[in-house]
């Protein structure tokens, strides 16, 4: 037999029950009239009579009393046979304010512990189980779920899902006869829930700690349990209880929240605790002999060593500093110079001109003072005079230099010492003489001057020599007039050609003609001609075989490339090129395996019978529940679709039986199997294999109903032992 979900067992709360919160409903099953005023009581499946939920004021099979007052309710399990089963609903319920919950007392039971008689409960917003929301199952036998160790009455409560927030809502009772006993349900109450009081506050020992310590977490407020988190508020659950310890390794922000009656507060309080990191630091100096040196801790020390110190840091935690301190020696040292009077020499940043001794503090290789002396000698200065007279515009070479003007100059020779030796030469430039011309011409002509032809406009110099021997300057000034350009821009389409000038052009360019203004110059024309493009567009496009596509008045059913030329908004011409692939989908092959059908992998599904199309049939694979001929259709990766050849199925359904031979309906069947011809007052041994050959059920069969709801969907045998031969069915259970 199948085992009832975890999920759908119920909470077993003791039965000193806290009912401190408000109820709207209390219902117990002592007034003499069942079902109680608003209450609704209907029989829903199997064949007993009247298959309703009754009410008992002493119990039997199994024997007990009420759990409290005079009368309990009650589904006969005990002589209605399996399958029947039967709906007690609540009058209607206000869920639309607050949570809620749902409490009943079950009595169970050590009688037929494999039989599967049950009280489920179900919420919904009519009086009937079918469409309901079902909150969990409760199983008669104390040895079905929830297991209990021994026979009494146990209170079970459900919260309402919070989707039931509306003003009509009922709670149903639904019992299910397993042929086994008979299930009574005592004391029903409906009750809302009030979430407990949130959190006032959380402190902590320490808001700010080192990294490798720990904290201490308190809550305030409690009202319940304390959940404690990280990550957000009912995130990762860390702990419960008033305080907790933590150690965090980095800034963490920690959430707690109360937890009271199977709810959580509405919001959590939360507090981050900032981790402060510890650094080691290992420090390489060096100073020069004579010098301190202060550690990270303040000390004072001027000798070589390791010293290691242990600080704060700015944010209390500790920090250690190793230093390796070495000390340079000290470093002296003295040299002489000569230089020529009126040098100097730069030493120590300054610049010395006369004999001397000086002293400069140098800085080391290892950083420290290094001492050098100086001991300079100045020699003493040697002077001559000449004088020179030339022409205006030319010029004479001295000391490596030319000079133009009047005026005196110095050339600094070096005499035998080394030194320098200074030569002054005075200069006389005779007057310059001048005259000047003006001309004009048209641009891009040239005028011949002084042997050279000018094109531009500017002043032009030419030099004669004069009866002083000297320079004699002629200036020429021309004038040119500008050039008179005009452009003229034009567009035509790729392929033409455009008369211009004399001559056809088809391509982008520049192109000049020269006319005669009225100054007799020359006036430039220029035709800017720009060629529109060609314009061209590729359209993809993708067809299934035996389709065909529509594209410039034409229809296409094969793979290739076809053109179509349009106008564009240039006016010129556009090609659109179409680029059509034809797809050739798979053709699907079927294969059975017993009555399950099956073929390839493709994109899309669906199964015919008879050439008709099988509802809700667009898997992969499919069982036949029918004898007849099936083929599946397919739709590719591609989007195209193709059949499959027929395949036969034969030998589903009800067999072909003989007169007075046990039958079996419906087929397929849902809930329960039904019989015909069973030995009247006789016993007859069923045995039920799946699929695979294993045998999911055996028992006694006395009634003409066999529940099978809690088989699952699939293709079964059923073998049937009567005073005859054993007889074998096929059903089908959907």
């Amino acid at each position: 037999m199948k085992k009832l979900s975890s999920a759908f067992i119920a909470v077993f709360i003791c039965c000193l029950c806290n009912f401190s919160q408000a109820q709207i409903l209390s219902e117990g099953f002592d007034g003499v009239t069942f079902p109680p005023a608003g209450w609704t009581n209907v029989h829903i499946s199997g064949a007993a009579s009247p298959g309703t939920w009754l009410r008992v004021t002493t119990g039997t099979n199994p024997t007990c009393l009420p759990h409290s007052g005079a009368g309990m309710g009650y589904y006969n399990g005990y002589s209605w046979s399996g399958g029947n089963a039967g709906d007690l609903s609540t009058p209607a319920l206000n869920f639309s304010s607050g949570s809620f919950a749902v409490s009943f007392w079950m009595y169970r039971d050590s009688g037929q512990l494999t039989q599967y008689d049950s009280v489920s409960v179900y919420v919904d917003v009519n009086t009937s189980s079918s469409g309901g929301t079902r909150l969990g199952v409760i199983n008669r036998s104390k040895n079905l779920a929830p297991v209990v160790s021994a026979e009494g009455w146990y209170q079970y409560t459900f919260n309402i899902p919070g989707a039931f927030n509306t003003a009509t809502n009922y709670i149903i009772f639904k019992g299910t006869s397993d042929f086994g006993n008979r299930m009574y349900i005592d004391d029903i109450s409906v009750y809302s829930l009030t979430p407990p009081n949130d959190l006032t506050g959380i402190s902590a020992a320490q808001t700010s700690i080192c990294n490798g310590s720990s904290d201490k977490l308190y809550a305030s407020g409690i009202d319940g349990t304390v959940y404690w988190y990280t990550g957000s508020c009912g995130g990762t659950l860390i702990g419960t209880g008033d305080s907790i310890t933590v150690n965090p390794s980095q800034t963490t922000t920690y959430y707690a929240r109360n937890f009271k009656n199977n709810i959580y507060s509405l919001n959590c309080s939360s507090i981050s605790i900032a981790v402060n990191s510890n650094y080691n630091i290992a420090v390489h100096d060096t100073i020069c002999a004579h010098s301190n040196y202060t550690l990270a801790d303040g000390t004072v020390v001027d000798t070589a060593g390791v010293y290691i110190v242990t600080v704060p840091t700015i944010n209390g935690c500790d920090s250690t500093v190793t230093v390796t301190l070495t000390v340079s020696p000290e470093i002296t040292g003295s040299f002489s110079q000569t230089i020529c009077f009126g040098d100097t020499l730069s030493f120590n940043g300054s610049y010395y001109t006369h004999d001397g001794s000086y002293t400069d503090t140098l800085t080391a290789v290892s950083g420290c003072d290094s001492i050098v002396t100086l001991t300079l000698t100045v020699r003493p200065a040697i002077t001559s005079t000449e004088s020179q007279t030339i022409c205006f515009g030319d010029n004479l070479l001295f000391n490596g230099n030319y000079y133009s003007q009047d005026g005196s100059y110095s050339d600094t020779l070096t005499a035998v010492s080394g030194c320098d030796s200074i030569v002054t030469l005075t200069l006389t430039v005779r007057p310059e003489i001048t005259s000047t011309a003006s001309q004009t011409v048209c641009f891009g002509d040239s005028l011949l001057f002084n042997g050279n032809y000018y094109s531009q406009d500017g002043s032009y110099s030419d030099t004669l020599t004069a009866v002083s021997g000297c320079d004699s300057i002629v200036t020429l000034t021309l004038t040119v007039r500008p050039e008179i350009t005009s452009t003229i821009g034009l567009s035509i389409c790729f392929g033409d050609s455009i008369f211009y000038n004399g001559n056809y052009y088809s391509q982008n360019g520049n192109y000049k003609d020269t006319l005669t203004s009225t100054s007799g110059c020359d006036s430039i024309v220029t035709l800017t001609l720009f060629i529109s493009p060609q314009i061209t567009s590729t359209i993809g496009q993708s067809i299934c075989n035996g389709d065909t596509l529509l594209f410039n008045g034409n229809y296409y059913s094969q793979a290739g490339n076809y053109a179509d030329t349009l106008t564009s908004v240039t006016g010129c011409d556009s090609i659109v090129i179409l680029a059509l692939t034809v797809h050739v989908p798979d053709v699907p092959v079927v294969t059975a395996n017993g009555f399950t059908l099956s073929t390839q992998t493709f994109a899309a599904y669906q199964w015919t019978k008879d050439g008709n199309p099988i509802s809700g049939a667009n898997n992969q694979t499919y069982t036949a529940t029918e004898n007849g001929t099936y083929a599946v259709q397919v739709v590719d990766s591609n989007g195209c679709s193709s059949v499959s050849a027929d395949v036969t199925v034969t030998g589903v359904g009800i067999n072909e039986v003989r007169q007075n031979t046990i039958q079996i309906f419906p087929n397929p069947a849902s809930n329960v199997l039904m019989f015909r011809n069973l030995p009247v007052n006789g016993e007859t041994e069923l045995q039920i294999f799946n699929s695979t050959g294993q045998r999911v059920l055996e028992r006694i069969q006395t009634e003409n109903v066999l529940p099978i709801e809690y088989l699952p969907a699939g293709l079964y045998t059923l073998l049937i032992y009567s005073a005859d031969t054993p007889q074998r069915h096929i059903f089908v259970k959907e």
